[in-house]
């Protein structure tokens, strides 16, 4: 959840099972708002500042089983607070400033099972506080150091019978002595937690037939000096004993005499034991019982603090110890081990760990592990990466390595896989070194006999297990001695190992299994890093910073070799960018960590990995999954289950994102966490999901009113913008029409008017008074004035004036396009003369001509258009073009035939000046109609 909440939240899906606000500042425990989370399960509200649980506002909330209220600022704790929740099996209230338990306190709890009350301020334990608990298995009470379990706590103790864990480290001490009254009445108790007091165990405790374990003392909370033979009499079923923080000056070499079952024995000292460390093992009485002995120094190193050296003296009792199978050394101030030591180490060791030590050397054992692999015949594991360093020595570069059984394991066929299901390769927790030794099973057996042939040096070792983490001389080393030594669990993280397929780091060793190259801040690594054929399963290479290269890989090219990978961990590796076939080559892949990175959008290949179960994509940028992608996720779903983590992510809850949250709550793909998802609004703002199905819902009425909206607006545009172009179409016809007549009529060829070329086809070299036409004019006429304009005007204009007339009945070539005709005649003439009579009628190529006429005269801003009038005007009404040549004075009317000769001469000369004189007596010219560019 977020980090700012000052209430338990009331909005989420009430079908949620589990509910973290850790770190938060919720200040009021409200238990009504849980009772509407029917299925929660897990409530986890540690570091708040809750201070009170009280009665009065506890509500049922029947489903809980894990409750955490740790490190708030409780004080008040009323009685029956918590009884609002009787299905309660966990509990945990450390870290808190409760002073006091009563009777009643824990009234309704009665099936707790875990009681956490570490770190308080407890200063009494009423009679009858652990009545309605009685099943309760753990009970941690440490540091409450007001609290004094003396025999007066008997009563109250008295109920827990099924009690098997108990810690009281921390509380006040009882003048050196255990609380033994309080502790025989806990007959199921399995594992204590003491301080270390002055005085022994009293014997009045062997009646805990069930206590195997003993965890005695921790850092300041040990007062014990000397361990002596009466010691442990007490406890006489011990089988684990782990010491802590004791400044003990005598050690009984009878001291364990009473316990003859002891197994596991952890020795945690505070001071340095120079030159002693390990015969204080010599006290166990059966030495052939032990399987686990751990001696380790927790204070840090001072500047003069004397070295410790392993020699034959201190392994005296290990050769005893015929069945110990783990030894731990971490953290001495261990400087050299001897070859005497290493020899009589016992043959049944298969851990051997040196940590955190400052060894200069050891030679020795790695000489006799590899010389003579029949004296450690059951060595598996042995330690030294994480040396501590001084100025005046040199890092060894021969680190110790893990062994496996013998060479004969090679000839055989490992058992079933034990899978690791651990985030990442942590090779300093048991727990993770016991992932890691069964991971070495090779399912399939090809490995092994792939790498026999290899096998030819004298007495070979075959080594599994090697971790140098934190130290780069011990990292390089594993890649110098790659033909040699076979590695099949590799760590060499925080090494800064940065250019892997450079020298030294030439390349991955085939028979590598595991690989962790974390945190080595490593930029590239070429193809040839991982060889062909190579056996690697697990690959760990977060904290790097390979996204700029993979970025680039556009055809898969740096991972294709990876044939048999079912791991990769590629989280922190500012990766913002994954092109499309980078994990082409990875068909086995089962687990895909790309957390922490800056991917913003994801479209990658994964149609292809059959054996896919998990993709890890939180902390990231991620607004949009491709659609070819989902489409891969759904298919691949349909045969086994996908998990999909896209927690701290900005989905999109827009209407963009519609169709991405769409997915998300219909797919068969495991999306984890739905409720918790977290998404970016309209306002840029964050806010969680919720209920993905009704966030789907809204979404959908919200983005189908928009879409609406958006449809309609465009349709009316559309609609608008064509009538619009129709308009304009309408009102610009003739100009189309105009242009795109003089296309076709380029298309057809007609020359250029005026031209020097076109005026000698005419016969006529000289230039003309305008050069620019042709014509002087061009005659429109329809068939009542035909004769008219063929026998006077021809007879006036031509004959008698000089003048060029354009007349379609003479100049029209026959058969010719006729629209390019009449823009051709148009351009090619000074004037347009429209011939107007009784019988004229606006319609055909008469108008068209006018209308071409009109173009020409806007296209040229010149004055085209004249008309004659003959006779009586026409009866019909005229269009715009011809009133508008009225309206301006562009007309000549001819006088009637009854007129004098004279007035028709004025008329004729008149006409001849408006269409402008050209001077060329009475020439005739061959008819020959051109177009005008």
């Amino acid at each position: 959840m977020g980090k700012s909440l000052v209430a338990l939240p009331g909005h989420l899906p009430p079908s949620i099972s589990n509910l973290d606000v850790d770190n938060n500042a919720i200040a009021h425990f409200e238990s009504s708002v849980l009772s509407r989370y029917t299925t929660l399960l897990t409530l986890n509200a540690p570091r708040n500042k809750i201070s009170e649980l009280r009665h009065d506002g506890c509500q049922s909330a029947l489903s809980i089983r894990h409750l955490d209220l740790s490190f708030n600022n409780i004080s008040t704790l009323e009685n029956g607070a918590l009884a609002c929740m009787p299905n309660l099996t966990q509990l945990i209230l450390r870290g808190n400033n409760i002073e006091m338990l009563t009777g009643q306190t824990l009234a309704g709890l009665s099936k707790l099972e875990l009681l956490d009350l570490a770190i308080n301020k407890i200063l009494t334990i009423q009679p009858g506080a652990f009545l309605y608990c009685q099943e309760l298995v753990q009970l941690d009470l440490s540091h409450n150091k007001k609290l004094s379990l003396s025999r007066r706590y008997v009563e109250t103790f008295t109920p827990l019978t099924k009690l098997e864990v108990l810690n009281i480290q921390g509380c006040t001490t009882l003048g050196g002595r255990y609380p033994t009254e309080v502790l025989s009445v806990l007959p199921a108790l399995q594992e204590l937690w003491v301080n270390g007091e002055k005085y022994p165990f009293d014997c009045k405790l062997q009646s805990l037939k069930n206590l195997t374990r003993l965890n005695l003392g921790t850092t300041n909370f040990c007062w014990t000096k000397n361990f002596t033979s009466s010691y442990f009499c007490g406890l006489p079923h011990l089988k684990s004993i782990k010491i802590e923080g004791c400044d003990a000056k005598e050690y009984s070499v009878s001291m364990f005499d009473a316990n003859p079952n002891l197994e596991e024995f952890e020795l945690f000292l505070e001071i340095n034991i120079v030159n002693n460390l390990l015969p204080v093992l010599c006290y166990l009485p059966d030495l052939s019982k032990l399987k686990s002995v751990t001696i380790a120094n927790l204070k840090k190193h001072k500047k003069l603090s004397p070295l410790i050296s392993l020699q034959q003296k201190d392994a005296v009792c290990l050769g005893k110890m015929v069945n110990l199978v783990s030894l731990n050394l971490d953290y001495n101030d261990i400087s050299q081990v001897g070859r005497d030591f290493s020899l009589l180490l016992p043959k049944s060791l298969r851990a051997f760990s040196l940590r955190g030590n400052l060894l200069i050397s050891f030679q020795s054992l790695l000489y006799e592990i590899r010389s003579s692999p029949h004296i450690f015949p059951s060595l598996k594991s042995v330690y030294e990466d994480d040396q501590g360093l001084k100025p005046i020595w040199k890092t060894n570069t021969s680190p110790i390595l893990e062994l496996s059984q013998s060479p004969e394991r090679h000839s055989r066929r490992r058992d079933s896989v034990e899978h690791q299901t651990d985030n990442a390769l942590d090779l300093t927790s048991k727990t993770a070194q016991k992932n890691l030794l069964a991971r070495l099973n090779d399912p399939t057996g090809s490995s092994d006999s792939m790498n026999q042939a290899s096998l030819v040096d004298k007495d070979p070792i075959f080594l599994d297990f090697y971790s140098a983490s934190h130290s780069m001389n011990l990292g390089v080393f594993s890649f110098k001695k790659a033909n040699t030594l076979q590695f099949r669990v590799l760590n060499v993280s925080n090494t800064f190992i940065t250019d892997w397929g450079e020298y030294p780091v030439r390349y991955m060793p085939e028979w590598t299994v595991i690989a962790d190259l974390s945190e080595n801040k490593c930029e590239r690594f070429k193809e040839t890093f991982f060889v062909v054929n190579n056996s690697l399963i697990e690959l760990h290479a977060h904290g790097n910073f390979l996204g700029p290269m993979l970025s680039q890989d556009v055809s898969g090219d740096k991972l294709s070799r990876l044939t048999r990978l079912e791991y990769l961990d590629l989280s922190r590796n500012h990766l913002f960018y994954l092109p499309r076939l980078l994990f082409t080559g990875l068909s086995r892949l089962q687990v895909l960590k790309l957390s922490s990175n800056n991917i913003e959008s994801l479209d990658i290949h994964i149609g292809h990995m059959k054996s896919l179960l998990f993709i890890d994509l939180t902390k990231n940028s991620i607004s949009y999954i491709s659609t070819r992608t989902r489409d891969e996720l759904d298919t691949l779903s349909a045969n086994r289950t996908i998990f999909v983590d896209l927690n701290y992510n900005p989905l999109p809850c827009t209407c963009n994102g519609f169709e991405l949250l769409e997915w998300m709550s219909l797919t068969r793909v495991r999306i984890m966490n739905k409720d918790l998802l977290v998404c970016r609004n309209g306002d840029s703002r964050l806010e969680l999901v919720g209920d993905l199905s009704q966030r789907v819902l809204a979404l959908q009425r919200e983005c189908i009113s928009k879409r609406l909206l958006i449809v309609v607006s465009s349709f009316s545009c559309a609609v608008l913008l064509l009538v619009a172009g129709f308009v304009w179409v309408f009102q610009k016809r003739w100009w189309i029409l105009y242009m795109w007549n003089l296309t076709v009529s380029k298309f057809y060829g007609y020359k250029t008017s005026g031209s020097p070329r076109h005026r000698a086809e005419l016969g006529d070299p000289a230039s003309p008074p305008d050069p620019r036409f042709t014509f002087d004019a061009f005659f429109v006429y329809t068939a009542s004035s035909s004769d008219f304009v063929l026998d006077e005007c021809l007879q006036e204009l031509e004959q008698n004036r000089g003048h060029r007339l354009c007349v379609e009945d003479r100049d029209f070539l026959p058969g010719s396009y006729v629209p390019c005709n009449m823009t051709s005649a148009v351009r090619s003439s000074r004037r347009t003369v429209l011939v107007l009579d009784r019988g004229f009628r606006p319609a055909g190529w008469t108008h068209y001509a006018v209308e071409m006429a009109q173009v020409e005269a806007a296209r040229t801003s010149r004055d085209v258009l004249h008309l004659l009038v003959v006779g009586a005007p026409p009866d019909g009404p005229l269009a715009e073009p011809y009133l508008t040549a009225l309206r301006r004075g562009r007309f000549s009317e001819v006088p009637p035939r009854e007129c004098r000769p004279d007035v028709r001469a004025k008329f004729w000369d008149r006409l001849s000046h408006t269409l402008g004189h050209g001077g060329r007596g009475r020439d005739r010219l061959q008819p020959h109609l051109v177009l005008s560019d």
